[in-house]
Protein backbone atom coordinates (compact mmCIF):
# COMPACT_ATOMS: atom_id res chain seq x y z
CA UNK A 1 0.00 0.00 0.00
CA UNK A 2 1.23 3.33 -1.24
CA UNK A 3 -0.61 7.26 -0.60
CA UNK A 4 0.47 10.51 -1.56
CA UNK A 5 -1.13 13.54 -0.12
CA UNK A 6 -2.89 15.86 -2.66
CA UNK A 7 -3.10 19.49 -3.13
CA UNK A 8 -5.78 21.64 -1.26
CA UNK A 9 -8.04 23.80 -2.76
CA UNK A 10 -7.88 26.74 -0.01
CA UNK A 11 -8.57 25.16 3.56
CA UNK A 12 -10.55 21.83 1.94
CA UNK A 13 -7.99 19.20 0.79
CA UNK A 14 -8.63 17.26 -2.45
CA UNK A 15 -8.31 14.06 -0.84
CA UNK A 16 -5.73 11.63 0.00
CA UNK A 17 -4.69 8.83 -2.82
CA UNK A 18 -4.11 5.30 -1.20
CA UNK A 19 -2.67 2.56 -4.09
CA UNK A 20 -3.47 -0.91 -3.36
CA UNK A 21 -1.87 -4.27 -5.12
CA UNK A 22 -4.21 -6.08 -7.33
CA UNK A 23 -3.61 -9.68 -8.90
CA UNK A 24 -6.26 -12.00 -10.85
CA UNK A 25 -3.94 -14.82 -11.69
CA UNK A 26 -4.67 -17.63 -14.34
CA UNK A 27 -3.87 -19.97 -11.17
CA UNK A 28 -6.56 -18.47 -8.94
CA UNK A 29 -4.75 -16.15 -7.28
CA UNK A 30 -6.69 -12.84 -5.80
CA UNK A 31 -5.12 -9.64 -4.07
CA UNK A 32 -7.63 -7.18 -3.65
CA UNK A 33 -8.41 -4.24 -1.32
CA UNK A 34 -11.69 -2.52 -2.12
CA UNK A 35 -13.01 0.70 -0.19
CA UNK A 36 -16.41 0.89 0.70
CA UNK A 37 -18.28 4.42 2.19
CA UNK A 38 -19.79 4.58 5.46
CA UNK A 39 -22.96 7.53 4.25
CA UNK A 40 -23.41 5.79 0.77
CA UNK A 41 -22.85 2.61 1.61
CA UNK A 42 -21.37 1.35 -1.44
CA UNK A 43 -18.13 0.80 -2.92
CA UNK A 44 -15.99 4.23 -3.44
CA UNK A 45 -14.82 4.58 -7.32
CA UNK A 46 -11.44 3.50 -7.89
CA UNK A 47 -8.63 3.76 -10.79
CA UNK A 48 -8.06 0.00 -11.67
CA UNK A 49 -4.46 -0.02 -13.78
CA UNK A 50 -3.55 -3.71 -14.55
CA UNK A 51 -0.90 -5.14 -17.21
CA UNK A 52 -1.69 -8.19 -19.07
CA UNK A 53 -0.52 -10.86 -16.51
CA UNK A 54 -3.57 -9.51 -13.78
CA UNK A 55 -0.75 -7.54 -11.87
CA UNK A 56 -1.36 -4.07 -10.91
CA UNK A 57 -2.78 -1.60 -8.40
CA UNK A 58 -6.08 -0.42 -7.32
CA UNK A 59 -6.30 4.07 -6.75
CA UNK A 60 -8.68 5.51 -4.73
CA UNK A 61 -9.14 8.90 -3.88
CA UNK A 62 -10.57 9.03 -0.38
CA UNK A 63 -11.58 12.53 1.39
CA UNK A 64 -11.14 12.46 5.30
CA UNK A 65 -13.15 9.89 6.87
CA UNK A 66 -14.32 6.72 8.45
CA UNK A 67 -14.39 3.90 5.56
CA UNK A 68 -14.84 0.39 5.51
CA UNK A 69 -11.68 -1.80 3.96
CA UNK A 70 -11.99 -5.16 2.45
CA UNK A 71 -8.67 -7.11 1.82
CA UNK A 72 -9.10 -10.29 0.03
CA UNK A 73 -5.88 -12.60 -0.73
CA UNK A 74 -5.89 -15.84 -2.41
CA UNK A 75 -2.71 -18.14 -3.20
CA UNK A 76 -2.94 -20.08 -6.48
CA UNK A 77 -3.27 -23.69 -4.02
CA UNK A 78 -6.18 -22.06 -2.57
CA UNK A 79 -5.00 -20.68 1.25
CA UNK A 80 -7.00 -17.76 1.82
CA UNK A 81 -6.99 -13.78 3.92
CA UNK A 82 -9.80 -12.47 4.58
CA UNK A 83 -9.88 -8.74 6.37
CA UNK A 84 -12.21 -5.76 7.06
CA UNK A 85 -11.42 -3.18 8.77
CA UNK A 86 -12.72 0.40 9.70
CA UNK A 87 -10.51 3.05 8.36
CA UNK A 88 -9.90 6.86 9.54
CA UNK A 89 -8.63 8.43 6.44
CA UNK A 90 -6.82 11.64 7.26
CA UNK A 91 -5.33 14.54 4.83
CA UNK A 92 -2.30 14.25 6.60
CA UNK A 93 0.04 12.32 3.81
CA UNK A 94 3.14 11.41 6.28
CA UNK A 95 0.18 9.36 8.40
CA UNK A 96 -3.05 8.88 5.38
CA UNK A 97 -4.96 6.62 7.14
CA UNK A 98 -4.97 4.75 10.76
CA UNK A 99 -6.91 1.55 11.24
CA UNK A 100 -9.41 1.71 14.11
CA UNK A 101 -11.29 -1.99 14.05
CA UNK A 102 -10.24 -4.68 12.46
CA UNK A 103 -12.06 -8.62 11.95
CA UNK A 104 -10.42 -11.54 10.35
CA UNK A 105 -12.91 -13.27 8.51
CA UNK A 106 -11.00 -16.02 6.51
CA UNK A 107 -7.31 -17.43 6.90
CA UNK A 108 -6.06 -20.14 5.67
CA UNK A 109 -8.79 -22.41 4.89
CA UNK A 110 -11.50 -21.76 7.07
CA UNK A 111 -13.64 -19.52 8.65
CA UNK A 112 -12.47 -17.08 11.39
CA UNK A 113 -15.53 -14.80 12.09
CA UNK A 114 -19.30 -15.24 11.07
CA UNK A 115 -20.79 -12.04 9.20
CA UNK A 116 -23.63 -12.43 11.94
CA UNK A 117 -20.79 -11.85 14.41
CA UNK A 118 -20.11 -7.97 12.85
CA UNK A 119 -21.56 -5.30 14.05
CA UNK A 120 -24.61 -4.48 11.84
CA UNK A 121 -24.04 -1.56 10.49
CA UNK A 122 -20.68 -2.94 8.94
CA UNK A 123 -22.41 -6.78 7.99
CA UNK A 124 -25.30 -4.70 5.97
CA UNK A 125 -22.51 -2.48 3.76
CA UNK A 126 -20.95 -6.04 3.55
CA UNK A 127 -23.71 -8.04 2.50
CA UNK A 128 -24.81 -4.86 0.12
CA UNK A 129 -21.65 -4.96 -1.86
CA UNK A 130 -21.48 -8.31 -2.37
CA UNK A 131 -21.50 -8.83 -5.70
CA UNK A 132 -18.17 -6.75 -5.81
CA UNK A 133 -16.31 -8.25 -3.01
CA UNK A 134 -13.93 -10.35 -4.35
CA UNK A 135 -13.94 -14.21 -2.56
CA UNK A 136 -17.36 -13.07 -0.53
CA UNK A 137 -18.52 -16.74 -1.08
CA UNK A 138 -15.68 -17.83 1.56
CA UNK A 139 -17.18 -15.74 4.28
CA UNK A 140 -20.92 -17.86 3.98
CA UNK A 141 -18.95 -20.59 4.92
CA UNK A 142 -19.81 -21.55 8.51
CA UNK A 143 -17.03 -21.27 11.16
CA UNK A 144 -16.58 -25.19 12.80
CA UNK A 145 -17.25 -25.49 16.35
Amino acid sequence: MSSVGLDSLGDRPLGTKLMFPYVRGEDGSVTDTLIMSFRTRRVVYSKLSVNKQGHGYRTYVLLPANYLMYEAYRTGRGRASIKISVIDVSPNPLSPFRVKDIWVMYEGVSPVTLLEDLPENIRVIIEQNSRKLPLYEYLETEVPR
